[in-house]
């Protein structure tokens, strides 16, 4: 038997902290780690050991946000495991929260939203400016992605960014993915 668990608590809470990461200034900066001089590794317990740096693998802000999200929308799993609704709040909440980040963070999410398009044929009606999926308004403030109604907006982010922003690549990317289609 297979067990099956359910990640939604899990990524409403991760779906709540991207928008504080957008705040983050340090966001591809490595943390700065300490060695604690009175801890001995291994090799320094075995007599005649010669002492040997730890091995410490720190990761970005961005590196841990990104290994998350592929986690939670695993680019080779079948569609029918996310919800849709899920999948447009988080490609738009990732494309809103880009503008703030740098170059090869917001090239990251350009990257990680189109896997979302690729594997989701349901949230492309987000990259058209007259047709909307759904009635309402989209409530970008609100941390529960089933309450946003992503579907009721598009993802006008990309426009900005394939017009605006300093970083070349980046224009070039956002245009891709503003003109992606299926077909």
């Amino acid at each position: 038997e297979a067990i099956t668990i359910d990640l939604s608590d899990f990524s409403d809470h991760l779906y709540a902290m991207i928008s504080e990461l957008a705040l983050s200034p340090d966001i591809e900066d490595l943390p700065k780690t300490r060695l604690n001089s009175n801890t001995k590794s291994p090799t320094q317990n075995k007599p005649g050991g010669r002492p040997t740096p730890s091995k410490v693998e720190t990761k970005s802000l961005a590196d841990l946000l990104f290994r998350t999200l592929y986690l939670v929308f695993p680019p080779r799993s079948p569609v029918h495991n996310v919800p849709p609704w899920r999948t447009a709040a988080f490609a738009k909440r990732v494309l809103a929260c880009s503008l703030h980040w740098p170059s090869p963070t917001v090239l990251r999410a350009l990257e990680f939203v189109e896997v979302l398009f690729v594997k989701e044929p349901r949230i492309e009606g987000l990259l058209s400016t007259e047709d909307k999926a759904a009635d309402g308004v989209y409530r970008g403030d609100l941390d529960d992605p089933q309450l946003c109604n992503a579907f009721a907006t598009n993802v006008w982010e990309l426009r900005m960014l394939a017009s605006s922003h300093c970083d070349e690549g980046v224009r070039k990317a956002a245009k891709r993915l503003a003109n992606y289609s299926r077909a």
